[in-house]
């Protein structure tokens, strides 16, 4: 069995992974809190949580929030840059704020922006690719119209919240 640690925006940044790894252990995969493009940049805090300096475990996987290929392929190109051979695309996030802007699990709802998303991810060659997603945003049998694009997709794998982005947390 695997023990993943999911993110928490705000909490799980590089100073709670590293002393979590340093006191407790046990964990398999380090999830971030996502990063994103902010005016085609990083931000100077995301840019920090992700430099390898500020890490002490090796088994960081970057999470990644993004509704276009041109996206993605900045923000795997800057992973890859900073070493990272892993990265998981968050298409679960249900916070309003993100889903008003079409991030997070509103790309769910554009099967053409999530086809796009993959398909530049899978070009990636040396990346390793996991998604999250949630069933839908209202509906909850919305993702089942999304399997052949996730079959196309050379996926490491996919975590599915058991829930839509309308039903929150």
């Amino acid at each position: 069995m695997n023990i993943l640690a999911a993110p928490i925006q705000e909490y799980t940044d590089a100073s709670f992974r590293n002393a979590h790894a340093a006191t407790i252990g046990g964990i398999d995969e380090y999830y971030t809190p996502f990063i994103r493009l902010e005016r085609g940049a990083l931000s100077r805090r995301s840019a920090m949580d992700i430099a390898p300096a500020s890490n002490t475990p090796a088994n960081i996987v970057p999470q990644i929030l993004v509704a276009s290929a041109e996206e993605t392929h900045a923000l795997l190109d800057i992973l890859a840059d900073n070493g990272y051979s892993r990265a998981d695309i968050n298409f679960g996030c249900p916070f309003p704020k993100v889903v008003k802007g079409g991030y997070g699990a509103a790309v769910l709802e554009n099967h053409d922006a999530f086809r796009s998303v993959l398909e530049e991810a899978s070009r990636h060659a040396s990346m390793r690719i996991s998604i999250k997603m949630r069933l839908g945003m209202s509906d909850a049998k919305a993702a089942l119209a999304l399997t052949p694009i996730l079959n196309d997709a050379p996926l490491d794998k996919i975590v599915l919240h058991p829930r839509t982005a309308l039903q929150q947390y």
